[in-house]
């Protein structure tokens, strides 16, 4: 999905079928800082989670048209009925990415959601790695 200097993203589609009414799909994303060997967490990008979680809803919240005060306890499984970031993120040449597989947040049938926030958005709360691979991006 991305490869840059020192930073490379993967996204590994896994599919399923073991019988029944449909089989399953999964997408799963992992970040790599290259020079230092190691994957890479949200707190090696973010400096701030919790300004990061406000940004991420507001884009869940106009993707799926949700006014900023309708509550999620009605159709999606967020525990507490809290939106929730989720663990599985990618870096790419349009933003930092959140994945929602199918189950985690909505039903299988609404299929799995995509959150893209643009790195202009979270450029305050970038540490300095997060500031190096956003240059790189830009740079490519």
């Amino acid at each position: 999905m991305l490869n840059v200097p020192r930073f490379i993203t993967l996204n590994n589609k896994i599919s399923s079928y073991s019988g029944g009414a449909h089989g399953i799909e999964v997408s799963l994303w992992f970040n790599y800082d290259l020079s230092d060997k190691r994957l890479l967490t949200i707190n090696d990008l973010i400096n701030n989670t919790t300004i990061l979680t406000e940004i991420a809803e507001k884009h869940f919240r106009i993707q799926e048209k949700l006014k900023e005060n309708d509550p999620y306890s009605d159709n999606y499984f967020f525990s507490q009925g809290q939106f929730v970031l989720a663990d599985n993120f990618g870096l790419t040449n349009a933003g930092l990415v959140f994945h929602y597989n199918p189950y985690e947040i909505k039903s299988f049938a609404e299929g799995p959601t995509t959150i893209i926030v643009p790195y202009e958005e979270i450029k305050d709360i970038l540490t300095l790695t997060g500031q190096t691979v956003v240059k790189n991006i830009v740079q490519k």
